[in-house]
């Protein structure tokens, strides 16, 4: 029992505790919402900046892409004068000045340039900042595509678009159209946007609608170093806050938007941020403060009863409360006091007993863990030596790139590995146990020569010490040769020797050999007919006199028959540098429709096998060696002709495919089998 100005300083210090964590938590609540406030603030503000600038910036490249589709138009539309193309066809510069200057005019067009089909400047007229993109744009519009690009050049940003100029015979030049957006227009821009533009380039301020020479000045340093933020920190005092964004020729597009009025409005809702939550802190204050009173009188009270139960006094109880939940909580404090009353005594005599018991009860499980220890490490360490040994040797086995079969004395097999089984088309559980020559005369029909296969095994199996070896054929389900080591395998603990078979995979090497001798043997076939074509007409032609008409004919038979062999040995020889890695590629912009028509020119005139040729119209200019292209279309359509000996259409088609052109040639030949197509490009089969 406490002494009556104790209880009330206790009483005090438990309303203090109770008080103080909420009171912190408020005031760290209301910092946190009140800086959250100033940085979303802060965040809007800069986010609406980076928003205007960027609507800014995004209607300059609007209206520079809108500026190149008119001046692709207007080119497209000067190419279809009439008139133009014949003058560029005659080289003539006066007709086509007579022709455009009234339409540039007409147009208010900056710059108009014309080129022939050589490249060669046949007139222009307009500002010089349209030099470079015309040159640029020529090349691309001479393959026939209507390009368009922007460049940076003198105090603005040049926007153009060509198209080729088609007459008769094609392709006869190019015309370009250019107009330039200069720092007039960006001041148009900017007086409608209020925002400041300018156009930068490798450190250079090319134009700008900016006239305050503070601002000029910044904006040609920050030019230098690229530096946007060390910009932005310059441009604060001014009021104002700088967004980039790349443009065409390395250039970049600078806004410079306001930001006073969007700073005035963040630092006002500051304020009302600040007064707000200051009126919530004050009132969660008092209200604080009575729950704390109400609280900790009847607290205190429990804390009193609590503190005699724990030396023992179990007839303490609480004072009542007026706070609902400490009311319920005092009377069940009071029922557990009278509780622990009745049962202390019990627990007195039950203690006792369970302090002995639980000395044997330790005594006992200390014996049983330590020697349960004692056998687990005993058998992890087994445990662990046994799968390190299985581990290891099931590694091996696995990765043995041979089959390895065991055979005990009987010739059962003791051990088949995952290569023989798949080597002999089995499986190796089920070929464990049994006599491998039964399993082999079981699966018979697999084998090429299963007679011959027996003899050859057991005249092994008699002379397995001098380790010979046999090859067998399996047929089934797919041809595949294979050479069987024999050799003895030291016996086991009883002393029994076993005979290990190796099975290597040899169906690469024997269908090379046999392909080998086939193209020997088409080489000398090749090779034979022209030379017995060309020895032949020389005997005759030194055997007897022959008219100069016979003379020329045979002479004209001797020459196909030659250059048909130096076809055949040229075949040859680029095979040879393709194989050794000396042939050379000469990459560069190829347009695949002229190369179609070079290469399909060869082929005209034969009705049997009339040529058709179809191209998409979004062919991209590829980059490419255009002599092996077009000696690749002409070997698919020579051997088109050869495997359609009774004639047919043959379609060659191009189209573009994610960037790339795919070339096909379709005839209504003899065609491929299936099972030739996984070899279509190995080497030496045909």
């Amino acid at each position: 029992m406490y002494p009556r100005p104790e209880r009330r300083q206790r009483v005090w210090r438990l309303r203090t505790r109770l008080l103080a964590p909420s009171l912190v938590v408020l005031l760290l609540g209301a910092l946190v919402l009140l800086q959250i406030e100033e940085l979303s603030a802060a965040w809007q503000a800069e986010a609406l900046v980076s928003q205007r600038g960027a609507s800014v910036l995004a209607g300059i490249t609007k209206r520079i892409e809108e500026r190149q589709h008119a001046k692709q138009i207007f080119a497209q539309l000067l190419a279809d004068q009439g008139g133009l193309a014949e003058a560029v066809e005659r080289r003539d510069p006066i007709g086509t000045a007579q022709l455009l200057v009234p339409l540039r005019t007409r147009l208010e067009l900056g710059s108009i340039a014309v080129f022939n089909d050589d490249q060669s400047e046949l007139f222009y007229t307009g500002h010089e900042e349209g030099r470079r993109l015309a040159a640029r744009l020529r090349p691309t519009a001479l393959t026939g595509l209507t390009p368009t690009a922007a460049l940076i050049e003198g105090d603005g940003l040049v926007v153009g678009a060509a198209t080729p100029i088609k007459g008769n015979r094609g392709i006869v030049g190019a015309i370009v159209v250019a107009g330039v957006l200069n720092s007039g227009a960006l001041r148009e821009v900017s007086n409608r946007t209020s925002v400041e533009i300018a156009v930068v380039r490798a450190g250079t301020l090319i134009g700008t609608s900016a006239t305050d020479p503070q601002v000029r000045d910044l904006i040609t340093s920050w030019a230098e170093t690229a530096d946007l933020s060390e910009l932005n920190n310059a441009l604060r005092h001014l009021g104002l806050q700088a967004s980039a964004q790349s443009i065409a020729d390395d250039g970049v597009l600078v806004a410079l938007v306001p930001i006073h009025d969007l700073v005035a409005a963040a630092e006002q809702r500051n304020w009302i941020a600040v007064a707000g939550v200051t009126g919530l802190v004050l009132l969660m204050l008092i209200i604080g403060i009575v729950l704390a009173r109400d609280i900790a009188r009847p607290l205190q009270s429990i804390i009193t009863a609590a503190d005699a139960i724990v030396r023992g006094d179990y007839s303490r109880r609480t004072e009542p409360a007026t706070i609902w939940e400490l009311k319920h909580l005092a009377s069940a404090f009071n029922n557990l006091a009278e509780q622990l009353g009745l049962q202390r005594a019990r627990l007195d005599a039950d203690l006792t007993r369970r302090k002995q018991a639980e000395a044997a009860l330790a005594r006992l499980n200390g014996e049983l863990e330590q020697r349960i220890d004692e056998r687990t490490a005993e058998l992890g360490a087994a445990k662990n030596l046994a799968e390190r040994e299985q581990a290891t040797l099931a590694g091996v086995m696995a990765s043995m790139t041979d089959g390895l079969i065991v055979l005990k004395g009987n010739g059962e097999v003791r051990y088949c590995n995952s290569r023989a089984a798949l080597l002999l088309d089995t499986d190796p559980d089920q070929l464990i146990g049994r006599a491998l020559a039964s399993e082999i005369m079981a699966s018979s029909e697999a084998l090429e020569s299963p007679a011959a296969v027996m003899r050859d095994l057991t005249e092994a199996l008699a002379r397995v010490s001098e380790q010979p070896s046999i090859e067998m054929v399996m047929s089934q389900p797919q041809r595949r040769d294979l050479q069987v080591q024999f050799f003895v395998v030291p016996g086991s603990a009883s002393g029994e020797s076993n005979i290990g078979l190796l099975l290597h995979d040899v169906s690469a090497v024997r269908d090379l050999e046999r392909t080998k001798d086939e193209l020997v043997s088409v080489v000398s076939h090749e090779l034979r007919t022209p030379l017995a074509s060309v020895v032949g007409f020389t005997q005759l032609l030194l055997a007897r006199d022959f008219t100069e008409a016979e003379r020329r004919e045979f002479l004209k038979v001797m020459e196909t028959e030659g250059l048909r062999l130096t076809a055949l040995i040229n075949d040859f020889l680029d095979l040879q540098r393709i194989e050794s890695g000396r042939e050379q590629i000469s990459l560069t912009p190829v347009a695949i429709g002229a190369v179609l028509h070079e290469a399909l020119t060869a082929f005209e005139g034969d009705e049997r096998w009339p040529l058709s040729l179809e191209l998409c119209d979004d062919l991209p200019v590829i980059l490419a060696d255009s002599e092996r292209i077009r000696q690749v279309v002409i070997n698919l359509v020579g051997n088109a002709r050869k495997y359609s000996p009774n004639g047919g259409a043959i379609a060659v088609s191009a189209r573009a495919v994610a960037g790339n052109v795919e070339v096909s040639v379709q005839d209504h030949g003899l065609g491929l089998p299936p099972t030739a197509l996984p070899r279509l490009f190995e080497k030496f089969y045909r």
